[in-house]
């Protein structure tokens, strides 16, 4: 099994899953003043019913009337990445909503804005018809639709969290034609470059690199002022054999 390695360690990037109805702070229409409140973007988490499986979301919303679309970006307590495509309705204070995740499946979720900075309902996901789990998420920062310009190259270290790790130079480049909330992206570490595809929502960026060698590399952090302070995490595309993970640093070029 071949694993993309940081000096003597492998690199791996952390992510997360699930999804929600988000919002807060941009213009919409005068008939739907609850709209006002909800689009935008909003941090928060996630918790199935069993209590097995939680992680942070964040969602940004975009539209006008009753109509919403945007972006989802779940990182899972394991270290997974979802990012998932958002379309909805808003009637009066509660947003309805699909989240399409891909082979991960799609959630419906009801989400109810009970203030101005509070959002929070349930949700179900279903992998073609079969219901996979349910459970609630919670928001409860409204940062408004503050998504940073991210294009550009990235240097900076990777350093995994087993004793004895050093660390390791990568640099990540996102396209300068960016226009949305996802990208591909390259990811280059001991002089590997390697296909990756990511996602910002709000200061929430995550990237992720699928079946490298057998495996799935998962980073996520935040982005402030040019630099991104993050985590990776690193497992088999098969979800067997011992994972790793470690600290990333970058700063824009």
């Amino acid at each position: 099994m071949k694993r993309l390695m940081f000096s003597s360690l492998c690199f791996v990037c952390i992510g997360a899953l699930i999804s929600g109805c988000g919002g807060g702070g941009a213009s919409s229409s005068s008939t739907n003043p609850s709209n006002v409140q909800i689009l935008g973007v909003w941090n928060g988490s996630t918790k199935a019913s069993t209590g097995a499986v939680t992680g942070t979301v964040s969602d940004q919303y975009y539209g006008t009337g009753t109509s919403v679309t945007g972006e989802s970006v779940v990182i899972l307590s394991t270290g997974q990445v979802e990012v998932g495509s958002i379309s909805g309705v808003i009637s009066g204070a509660t947003c309805t909503s699909t989240v399409d995740y891909g082979s991960f499946g799609k959630t419906t979720e009801t989400l109810t804005l009970s203030s101005s900075s509070v959002l929070s309902g349930g949700y179900t996901r279903k992998i073609g018809f079969t219901v996979a789990e349910t459970g609630t998420e919670s928001f409860t920062t409204n940062i408004g639709a503050s998504t940073p310009d991210i294009r550009g190259t990235y240097a900076g270290t990777a350093k995994g969290n087993a004793a004895g790790s050093t660390s390791t130079s990568i640099t990540v480049a996102i396209p300068t034609t960016l226009t949305t909330n996802t990208f591909d992206a390259t990811v280059t570490a001991n002089g590997t470059a390697i296909a990756a595809t990511g996602a910002i929502v709000g200061k929430k960026m995550v990237i992720t690199i699928v079946n490298f060698g057998g495996n799935n590399i998962y980073i996520s952090g935040t982005i402030t002022g040019g630099s991104f302070t993050g985590t990776y995490y690193e497992t088999a595309a098969g979800g067997t054999g011992a994972p790793s993970s470690g600290n990333v640093t970058l700063t824009k070029q």
